[in-house]
């Protein structure tokens, strides 16, 4: 059994949009807000 990664793991966690807007930003090349990240990982800034 190997590991998750974090695409893995955050679907695993029921964060599907959360993938698909990582997804579309790095096609794209945008930054990611940060606060969209750090609020959908439980990071405290």
């Amino acid at each position: 059994m190997y590991p998750l990664d974090f695409e893995e793991f955050s679907i695993a966690l029921g964060e599907d949009l959360l993938v698909e807007y990582i997804k579309k930003c790095f096609e794209k090349k945008e930054p990611l807000e940060r606060g969209m990240l750090y609020e959908n990982v439980g990071v405290a800034l």
